[in-house]
């Protein structure tokens, strides 16, 4: 008897001195937190250098309906590799990551080349780079000395159209200008206009695409203006634009593709094609990875880059993937399956070369969507 008291003592004094160890280690560890500032912001540090699906498929081992988000030809990358990558911040596989840190521009390995156009390759990727809100509100003089085509031709022949739009064409970085039609101004990083600019580019296509017979209604905005009036710098052009969409999809309920227009920053070796002695602008596609629905964006771009390949293989340089690491990420793709962020040209390409790639763009949409009517 005086045995099992005295165990029942000795597990008493055990369970408190554990107690009291836990306690201490709770507010020890409890301390260090508030101390170290250890929050959401220093984690995300911590893990951004994490794929998403590789979290994905981590926490999918706990809950199958985490993998339904990863894509259909995800295969789990072994341990080591993960260890390694995370270790080195080089990427098994591709080299930009060995050298990305060293040499100027390989930096840009974020995009991923989804679809290689004619002649496109690691040394020149798109990147984005915005001017900041003092260089686009400076006033430029332009020169408006392009040829509307569609004045020097009969009058076409009438389209009926629907009563509502389907197409939204609108413009989240309306500034950009194109250099020969800014007299004196060299510095492509000023190549801004709230005169001429992309809108011009949007304005000509929303005619073809009118003229082929597809309702279209285009967002004129002044986004320099609009940006100023907000208080905000151009990091936050996507975030206005993005209000402005909302606005026409709750107006217009019919709209199924909204076109984000841009030009690049590229110059004229790049952006430049020649087809059967004319000159054209090249074009390309962007698609916003950091949304879950994506690959449906991806699906349209692929679509359309096809038939412009099909049309001639040196109008477009394929489709590029982004997510936040460079750039916003999104380009408000999340709100519409039929979202297209399309690059018209860069900063060297005249407006006459932009009319005649948006008179091609016009003509490969137009066979695309009403094949989708067709199909519904």
């Amino acid at each position: 008897m005086r045995h099992f008291r005295t165990n029942q003592k000795v597990i008493r004094q055990a369970t408190i001195f554990f107690t009291v160890i836990m306690v201490s280690i709770f507010i020890i560890l409890t301390s260090i937190v508030t101390l170290t500032d250890f929050h959401s912001k220093n984690i995300h540090r911590g893990i951004e250098g994490v794929k998403s699906t590789f979290l994905l498929d981590f926490m999918s081992m706990e809950n199958q309906y985490f993998g339904q988000a990863l894509p259909a030809d995800y295969q789990s990358p072994s341990v080591g590799g993960i260890t390694f990558e995370l270790a080195t911040n080089i990427e098994l596989g591709d080299f930009r990551s060995l050298l990305g840190r060293e040499i100027p521009g390989l930096n840009s390995r974020d995009v991923r080349i989804i679809v290689a156009g004619e002649g496109t390759d690691i040394t020149n990727l798109p990147y984005e780079s915005p001017a900041p809100l003092e260089v686009i509100l400076e006033e430029r003089e332009t020169v408006k000395d392009w040829v509307d085509e569609e004045e020097e031709q009969e009058e076409a022949p009438s389209v009926e159209l629907a009563d509502e739009p389907v197409v939204l064409i609108y413009h989240s970085h309306s500034w950009e200008s194109f250099l020969p039609h800014l007299p004196g101004v060299d510095d492509l990083n000023r190549a801004t206009s709230n005169d001429v600019n992309i809108i011009n580019v949007g304005e000509h296509l929303q005619k073809e695409l009118e003229k082929h017979g597809i309702k279209t209604v285009l967002d004129t905005t002044n986004m320099t203006e609009l940006l100023n009036n907000l208080g905000e710098g151009t990091g936050y052009s996507y975030h206005a634009s993005r209000e402005i969409v909302k606005d026409y999809l709750n107006e217009y309920e019919n709209i199924d593709y909204i076109i984000d227009l841009h030009r690049d920053s590229a110059r004229y070796n790049t952006t430049h094609a020649e087809i059967d002695g004319e000159d054209f602008a090249k074009l390309f596609f962007v698609v916003g990875e950091a949304h879950p629905n994506y690959e449906v964006n991806e699906a349209l771009a692929k679509d359309l880059n096809n038939r412009l390949e099909e049309w001639d293989k040196n109008i477009t340089r394929g489709i590029f993937g982004k997510d936040k690491s460079q750039g916003n990420g999104v380009y408000n793709q999340d709100l519409s399956e039929g979202a297209i962020l399309l690059e018209f040209g860069g900063v060297d390409n005249h407006m006459n070369e932009l009319h005649r790639s948006a008179e091609v763009f016009a003509e490969i949409f137009s066979e695309y969507y009403f094949e989708q009517l067709e199909e519904e």
